[in-house]
């Protein structure tokens, strides 16, 4: 079924790779097009919950009366650290600090994990959202990457990924969990996320050419990862 709705991660990558864009090339239309991307998100996606600012992950569905969904995996970081630097008036620096200390609430079940989506109410309790299976998962895998990334992973939640993904009792790591059953799934993790947990503890990255063992998001989430530790 076609989603019309938009999806924030996207709306960054675009914004940030036209600020890039002009930053290598002096080239003030791709300037023009990132800021009004960059306007547009903190127009329509960018809002307050008990005392958090926090990212929509789309303009629709996802902020009601009392309560906002949200997915951490969609706070690129390395952008938004960008965008503070460009436009501190905006609320960029405000939305990454907040994304470190909700990432501090989203510490769920034995391994203490985020879940792929959660709910913030507005007295500020974050739970899984009820409307996803609450599991540490393909979403969720990202988490590392962008805060490291983006020098903020100083948090609880990105020790206790790594050491879900280590546990020398579940090896190869399980590609994801359910934080309130432990249910696991019964294949590994891809080579992407192997890249990304490599990436969180300082070694060496897997070799960046994707192989045929490798579908579309492994080798995206390889390449990030290669890309990331280049910019590191």
């Amino acid at each position: 079924m076609r989603d019309n709705n938009n999806a924030s991660d996207g709306d960054l990558f675009i914004a940030w790779a036209l600020y890039l864009a002009a930053e290598q090339w002096d080239n003030r239309n791709y300037a023009n097009a990132s800021s009004s991307i960059r306007r547009a998100i903190v127009d329509e996606l960018v809002t307050d919950m008990a005392g958090y600012t926090v990212l929509l992950p789309g303009i629709e569905g996802f902020k009601h009366s009392d309560t906002a969904d949200l997915n951490l995996s969609y706070w690129f970081v390395p952008a938004m650290q960008d965008f503070a630097e460009m436009a501190p008036e905006e609320p960029w620096q405000a939305l990454i600090d907040d994304g470190v200390s909700l990432l501090d609430e989203t510490t769920f079940g034995h391994y203490r994990l985020p879940t792929d989506w959660v709910t913030l109410t507005a007295d500020g309790v974050v739970s899984p959202a009820e409307e996803w299976e609450p599991r540490f998962s393909f979403d969720a895998v990202r988490i590392p990457l962008y805060f490291a990334w983006g020098g903020r992973d100083e948090g609880a939640s990105i020790g206790s990924i790594t050491a879900f993904w280590n546990d020398p009792a579940y090896q190869p790591a399980s590609a994801w969990i359910n934080v309130t059953t432990d249910e696991r799934a019964e294949y590994p993790i891809s080579r992407g996320v192997r890249a990304i947990n490599a990436f969180a503890n300082n070694q060496a990255l897997p070799d960046p050419v994707p192989k045929e063992e490798d579908d579309y998001y492994s080798a995206t989430l390889l390449l990030l990862t290669h890309m990331a530790d280049d910019m590191r």
